[in-house]
């Protein structure tokens, strides 16, 4: 299913309409997660209109999402998207731009900040033989 471009891109009027329309589909139906196998925000649904105007509010913030199907009618329930954010610059994108009022999820957001031990632009590089 896509959506009309014209209809993309007069969406959001402007970027604290798809920061708060964001911040609302995180608050409601997203997961903010810190754990062993990684760290990500995530905004999980059976609607495709939701999902896209989730992927036109990341664009409109300047957060590059992951996007996929997740089941894809499985057992006869509807397909399930998810809209994945795994990048350390879009997790302090998200924390600048968007208002999220959950605590648990706000306490998450911070803790996955705190957990990089470098900056979005400093990488180590590759380990060299001693």
């Amino acid at each position: 299913m896509v959506l009309d471009p014209n209809l993309r891109a007069s969406r959001f009027g402007s970027l604290a309409e798809a920061a708060a329309y964001l911040g609302a589909l995180i608050d409601g139906e997203g997961c903010v997660f810190l754990g062993r196998s990684g760290r990500q925000i995530s905004i999980t649904n059976t609607d495709y209109d939701i999902i896209g105007a989730a992927l036109d509010a990341c664009q409109a913030i300047g957060v590059a999402p992951r996007v996929y199907l997740r089941e894809k009618n499985w057992k006869g329930r509807l397909p399930l998207w998810k809209v994945q954010l795994m990048h350390h610059a879009d997790f302090i994108r998200v924390s600048e731009v968007v208002p999220i009022f959950a605590s648990r999820k706000v306490a998450a957001l911070r803790a996955i900040l705190a957990s990089y031990k470098y900056g979005p632009q400093k990488r180590r590089g590759p380990r060299r033989a001693v």
